[in-house]
């Protein structure tokens, strides 16, 4: 039996805007509170609104991505917050297309086509190796998806030893 378990799970990286903007919407927060408990008592329904969402936008930019690799099925769980999951792809082996590297030159002959979908589950960050795999799912009539992603070695040799070796390229 040829059967692979592998997981692999990477943190997303807070663009340093995201971060900013993120700061200055709970000092907008702290202002309103303390103006309207002073000046302005219904004011406070605003702030309150404001912490709500403070919150959720803290939750949403706290992600991370877990690839999970059973068979011939590769599964994305997206987690926010570290708390609450979320199944973002899945997709088995046998649609895959092609699995390259992100600017290596066997996707050329993929440009072209335009993916009706396209995924990104990176990091964020400049220096990770980013892989590319175009998907064509057959389940809703033929559509093609992009999908950008950060494997570890162990999930890429998984990969490699699924898919057809006309499908993996190395560089």
């Amino acid at each position: 039996m040829n059967e692979h378990y592998v997981e692999w799970m990477i943190e997303r990286k807070m663009p340093a805007v995201l971060k900013t903007v993120r700061i200055v919407m709970i000092i907008l927060t702290v202002l309103i509170l303390i103006l309207s408990f002073l000046f302005f008592a219904p004011g406070a329904v605003l702030g309150l609104l404001m912490i709500i969402l403070d919150f959720a936008v803290t939750l949403l930019w706290n992600q991370e991505y877990e690839f999970i690799f059973v068979g011939d099925d590769l599964m994305i769980d997206r987690i926010y917050n570290r708390s609450y999951r979320r199944r973002a792809y899945k997709c088995t082996m046998k649609d895959v297309e092609i699995v390259a590297p992100e600017h290596s030159g066997n996707l050329k002959a993929f440009s072209g086509r335009r993916p009706e979908k396209s995924y990104v589950f990176t990091s964020g960050q400049d220096n990770a190796p980013c892989w590319v795999m175009y998907i064509c799912e057959q389940d809703a009539g033929k559509r093609w998806v992009r999908m950008c992603f950060e494997p570890d070695q162990a999930l890429l040799n998984a990969i490699k030893l699924t898919v057809s070796p006309r499908k993996f390229f190395q560089s």
